[in-house]
Order: C-alpha cells, then structure tokens, then sequence
C-alpha cells in the first residue's frame, strides 16, 4: 500500500524518488488527528450517541479479506517480537528507513505476514492490512445534549437553537481546523530540522583521522552524514519548500472521505 501512495505522489509531481520520506511524515500528521478524532468517538460512544466496531480488513493473495481478531491478537504480537528482535520502533521504521536493522525488520515481518494463515490453517498471504470502522448513530437530543454538556458546554446553545446549521458549520469547522493543525505539525518540523541543519557539528576522534575522512568526503556531503536526514527532504527544507509540498500532499488526497490509514 504503501508503495501505491508513493507512486501516486510521484505521478503528480509532488516528490521525487528519493523524497519519499515526505509522504512517511504527512502519513504520520494524518495518524496523529485520527487519534484525537478516535478519543473523540469515544467519548460519544460512552455519552450513548453512537455504537462503533472496530474491523480489521487485509489485502492478500486472494484480494481483500476480513481478518477474525484472535488472528490479529497474533499478527500484533509477531510484529512486536521482531521489533524487539532488531530493537527498532513505529519512529525508526518511519525516520530511518534506510538504516540495517530497519530493513532486516521489514524483510522478516514481510515474509510473517505472508505466511499468516486463517483459522483453518490455510495460508492467507497477506500484504498489508488496516482497521475499518462500523459506526450505528444512536442519538437522540438528549444523548447529544448530555455530551456538549460535558465535552463542549460552549456550543451546547447552539445545538439547541439550530441544530441543522450546527452540524454544518461544525462539519466545515472541522475540515478547516483539520487542513490548520496538519500544517502547523509541518511547520513546526520544518522550523525544527533547518534549526538542527544549522547547529549541527562534525566531529572526529583523532586529527589523523580527521585528515583520512576529508579525503573521500567534501564538507557538505561529511554533514549530510553527520544529520542523519533523507537527502532529498533535506533538499526541501533548505529551498523552503517542505511547507509547499506537504499542502500539496493534502489536496492530492482532499482528506475529506479518504482512508490514508495503511500498515505493511
């Protein structure tokens, strides 16, 4: 899935090859309003407005499938045994994708997944899977009152007084403030990253040493080592144009409707 998304950005001519660590961190912006969004339902699940389910659903040999839970319960705890294995986490998997021990991660769990089987011990060959959510609306104005009363007491006469105009604007609202805090997450880390570009130093044991290395490498290329960041989103930085494309990556996807979620 993951794979997919790329080449889409790429065909729209948002990032280049080497640039695909940009798409990895908006993914993460995205995960990052879904959880507070998942927080949200929650609370509404408990003040009695809606029921939800979570499924989980996969791609495999055989197209897409529903994953029965006691298979998933499995499918988490392989993942996490081979984190631990090659003492990685969720980050390094995002921000150091081309380190040893990341790849030797993705390799293993790649061939795990593929070899999960069903409950009847066929194989399902699984690509990547994702987490879909069945929501029933349940409300009546009372449920509904009783959750503005204790999460958003503020907007609770308005609700009263109009309840259609209150879902509309609020409906807008979100989708605004939504674009709002995915950008501010992006400024924040492009601040961040030309602060840390500027500060960084190089250095070595010995002078001999020294002297050996400037050898092979020119300054700029010793420092880009030295960050440890993609090159090609190190390029974006420096141009000022990581803010550009990360809005681009939000129209390409227009996130109203769209499921961006994916693991693989």
């Amino acid at each position: 899935m993951r794979q997919k998304h790329i080449d889409k950005a790429i065909e729209n001519g948002i990032i280049e090859e080497e640039q695909t660590k940009l798409l990895d961190e908006f993914t993460q912006y995205c995960l990052e309003i879904y959880g507070q969004l998942a927080k949200t339902l929650e609370h509404m699940k408990k003040c009695g407005i809606i029921l939800f389910y979570e499924n989980w659903k996969g791609y495999g040999k055989d197209g897409k499938i529903d994953i029965n839970p006691e298979i998933m319960k499995q499918i988490q705890k392989t993942r996490r045994r081979l984190m631990k294995k090659y003492d990685v986490v969720e980050f390094n998997l995002i921000a150091h994708s081309n380190a040893s021990k990341v790849k030797s991660f993705k390799c293993e769990w790649k061939q795990a997944l593929a070899e999960v089987e069903d409950e009847n011990g066929n194989i399902l060959g699984i690509k990547y899977y994702w987490k879909e959510y069945a929501m029933i609306l349940k409300a009546t104005s009372k449920a509904v009152q009783r959750y503005l009363e204790m999460y958003c007491a503020d907007a609770l006469e308005s609700y009263v007084s109009e309840k259609e105009q209150f879902i509309n604007e609020n409906e807008a609202d979100y989708v605004l403030k939504r674009k709002v805090n995915i950008m501010k997450k992006a400024e924040k880390r492009h601040k961040q990253r030309l602060q840390e570009y500027k500060e960084q130093k190089i250095g070595f044991a010995t002078e001999e040493e020294e002297v050996f290395i400037r050898l092979f490498y020119t300054q700029q290329e010793l420092e880009d080592i030295f960050a440890g960041y993609d090159l090609g989103v190190k390029r974006l930085h420096l141009q000022n144009l990581y803010m550009e494309r990360m809005l681009q990556l939000f129209d390409l996807y227009n996130l109203k409707g769209t499921n961006f979620v994916g693991v693989s």
